[in-house]
């Protein structure tokens, strides 16, 4: 729907709409996720669509995937979702991922998401994967505070450790410091650091 990625006037038409031609007017999950995207008035087009749909309205992957991406508005709209359906914010692989890519909030988003939803099985295994690779040691001490025992210390989480390409001595050393009898040391996690060169 063009009145949810509408960055001026959005909240205004949308609500126009719901008010004049609300039967007709069809929240969908794409609707959402252009609504959790829109850079300018998306929290506030959220907002108004929660109000006035409430339960209807889905909080999807997709949807928390385009609201860790908003440069701008992207962190207001994930605490607004986190306080008023939490339990629907599921933090993923992609999300983390998409997190990750936000240029101005990428730590503020997923340090609020790993505070908000660390301490259950809201925050998946692969995401853990992708702090380790992505992230820098704060969210990684984070996510370790949230969940850990429930972390498992696999060689692939080890190996995106190593890899990391800017955080890679930090992130390795918290591993060891937290979980170092579970630290597993192969001959691929040994080949990985070798070939970053970053963390020379």
């Amino acid at each position: 729907m063009t009145a949810a990625g509408n960055e001026y006037s959005g909240e205004e038409v949308m609500k126009l709409l719901l008010e004049q031609r609300g039967e007709d007017v069809h929240i969908t999950e794409g609707v959402v996720m252009t609504a959790a995207g829109n850079e300018y008035s998306g929290e506030e087009i959220i907002k108004l669509m929660l109000e006035q749909r409430g339960e209807a309205v889905q909080i999807t992957e997709e949807v928390v995937k385009a609201a860790a991406g908003n440069e701008y508005r992207g962190e207001k709209i994930l605490k607004f979702l986190l306080e008023q359906r939490g339990e629907d914010v599921q933090v993923t692989e992609e999300v983390v991922k998409a997190a990750a890519e936000n240029r101005r909030r990428r730590n503020e988003i997923m340090n609020l998401l790993l505070k908000k939803r660390g301490n259950n099985t809201c925050i998946k295994d692969g995401a853990i994967l992708q702090i380790a690779a992505l992230f820098d040691y704060a969210a990684l001490r984070v996510a370790f505070e949230r969940k850990g025992d429930n972390i498992q210390i696999t060689e692939e989480l080890v190996k995106a450790a190593a890899g990391n390409r800017w955080r890679g001595e930090e992130i390795m050393g918290l591993l060891l410091e937290q979980r170092g009898e579970d630290v597993q040391i192969t001959e691929e996690v040994v080949y990985v650091p070798a070939s970053n060169r970053h963390s020379a």
